[in-house]
Formats: C-alpha cells, structure tokens, sequence
C-alpha cells in the first residue's frame, strides 16, 4: 500500500498564515483601489462644485443686474417703448437693421437755466426748435 503522509501541527499552522496572510494582502490592495477611486471622486465632485459656484456667483450678478433700476428703464425704453416724462421720441424714417421696425431714440426735453422746461414755441422756425431739441438734452 501506499503511504501515508501527515501533516505536523507546525505545517498546518504555516498553511493556516499563509492563506490568513493572502487573504490580509487581498482586502488591503482592494481597500487601497476603493480609496483611490474615491479620492479621484472627491476631486472631481470638488472641480464640479467649483464650477456651480462660480455659475451661481455669475447668475446672482445677473440678476442684480436685471433687477436694477437701470435695466429696468433700458427695457422699458428699447424693448416696450416706453418713454419718461419730458422725453421726446425720434423715428427715423426707413427700415432698421434687420428689416423690422423703425428704429427708435429718446433725447430728453431741452430744460433752462432754471430747470423748467423749455416752452413749446410753435412760431420759432423749425431748425431752432430741432437745434433745441438736439443740442440740450
């Protein structure tokens, strides 16, 4: 018959570390893979959190702006036509870039000395009303 081998305490307990050990080295480098996958996450998360903030930052800017007084009556001059009291509104004749409506300004009323308006003369001759209108806004 063959024979028979067995094995002593002290082999088993080198058989036992070593599986112990492999088992150890392979949860120790998948450990160090997660936290390296992670740490790129964290980075890249971080890089895209930055980028929303500085979107955020730009969109609060805009609004301040849309919201302000200065928008506010730039719409309404060049989008609604509307105009301010004292203001006087010049078409011009002939089509606007684009081929739409006649473009639009407002020049505001010629004002004395005094701050008063100037008074509506209809018997001044036309150029000095438009030099009045034109060269005192």
């Amino acid at each position: 018959m063959g024979r028979m081998y067995f094995l002593s305490p002290h082999h088993v307990f080198i058989v036992v570390v070593l599986f112990v050990s492999i088992y150890f080295a392979t949860l120790i480098s998948t450990t160090a893979v997660a936290n390296h996958r992670l740490e790129v996450r964290e980075h890249s998360i971080a890089e895209h959190v930055g980028e929303l903030r500085a979107t955020n930052a730009s969109l609060k800017e805009d609004v301040r702006y849309y919201t302000s007084t200065s928008y506010v009556q730039y719409a309404a001059r060049n989008q609604l036509a509307l105009m301010m009291p004292g203001d006087h509104v010049l078409r011009v004749a002939g089509a606007a870039a684009g081929g739409s409506a006649p473009a639009t300004s407002f020049v505001r009323a010629p004002v004395d000395p005094d701050g008063a308006a100037a008074p509506k003369d209809s018997t001044s001759p036309m150029w000095l009303r438009w030099w009045n209108l034109l060269a005192h806004p």
